[in-house]
């Protein structure tokens, strides 16, 4: 038992050690850095008119990201797999909108800026009839 004591009591001593004195230090200009980034324009990532939806009582948050002239068609992307909307490259959005087409985007359920189900079960999905129930607020 004690020797169990002796291996806490070091243990302890030396996180608190590492919490003091380790871990890794940041370089001496990184306020110096920080500021000429902040300094700068930063990128802009919601580009378009955002809102929410409404889904069997959740908030689903979208972005329409509308083309520079008249709207050839509509594209809504699709993340998946617990991925953002924001994860979309803004290059390959651009793409779209400058070839005419209205993009839209979405935040799943429990992703990004949606709202998130609490107890959520895996043996009751979130389901494409779900996904088609969601009405936009206007």
């Amino acid at each position: 038992m004690m020797y169990v004591l002796a291996f806490l009591s070091i243990l302890i001593l030396a996180f608190a050690a590492y919490l003091i004195f380790g871990g890794p230090r940041l370089p001496s200009d990184t306020d110096v850095v920080i500021e000429n980034v902040l300094k700068n324009e930063l990128p802009q990532i919601i580009r378009g008119e955002t809102g929410f939806a409404a889904s069997d009582g959740l908030q689903i948050w979208y972005e329409i990201i509308a083309p520079g002239g008249e709207p050839q068609g509509v594209v809504l992307l699709n993340m998946s797999m617990a991925g953002d909307a924001l994860l979309w490259p803004p290059a390959f959005v651009r793409a779209f909108t400058d070839a005419g087409y209205r993009v839209i985007r979405y935040d799943y359920r429990g992703t990004g800026m949606s709202d998130w189900v609490e107890h959520w079960d895996s043996r009751h999905p979130y389901s494409l009839s779900d996904m088609a129930r969601c009405q936009r607020q206007w």
